[in-house]
Formats: structure tokens, sequence, C-alpha cells
């Protein structure tokens, strides 16, 4: 016999017993469950949870030596625009900014966000 006539035989090619087959799929399925459990998620805030506190609020007036400057000129609110309306582009839920001056006169910006 020549190389040019023999043949692979025809027919189901040997696999996997079906015992075996069912043992891998329970095993992927098993690391796909674990994996899903095993991955972190970030807490989720109560929904009955009281809003952040204004900062006008939450920022005294008086720091250390420095003590707030009363302006009658109102700081800019980098947070709306011209209208009035938020901004997309503005990343703060809050703004503040305020000057404080020490006893020596030197004045301070203070920018919160």
């Amino acid at each position: 016999m020549n190389a040019a006539t023999t043949t692979a035989p025809v027919g189901p090619r040997p696999g996997l017993p079906w015992r075996s087959s069912l043992a891998v799929f329970l095993l992927m399925l098993l690391a796909a469950a674990a994996a899903w459990m095993l991955t972190p998620r970030a807490p989720s805030a109560p929904s009955d949870a009281d809003p952040l506190p204004r900062l006008e609020v939450a920022v005294p007036s008086v720091i250390g030596e420095w003590q707030l400057v009363p302006s009658l000129q109102e700081q800019v609110d980098l947070a709306v625009d011209g209208d009035g309306e938020r901004l997309i582009s503005q990343p703060y839920d809050q703004t503040l900014l305020r000057t404080y001056q020490n006893a020596r006169g030197e004045q301070i910006l203070l920018a919160v966000a």
C-alpha cells in the first residue's frame, strides 16, 4: 500500500464521556457563580439619606485667627451659567469662595468644591 491510497477512518471521533463533560460544565458554572459573587460592588446609599449640608453653613466664618471678610459683592458661582442654569460640564454640586483676613491684614481666598 502506498501513502496515497490510505485514508483516515470515517465515523465519529472519540470524545469525552458525557459524565466528564457534565463535570466540566458544572465546574465552569460554579466558577462563573463564584466570580459574580466575589465581584466587589459599591454600597448603595439608603434612599432616606440626608442631603449634603450647604457649604455656606458648613464652613465657619472664623478659622483660627482668620476671620471672614464681609463683602457686598457676591462671589461668582462656578456651577451655573449667566441664566442661572446648572452647567453640565461642572463636576461639583456645590462651590464656595470666601476671603479671610488675619490680624496683620493678610488675606487668603478659600475655595471649596
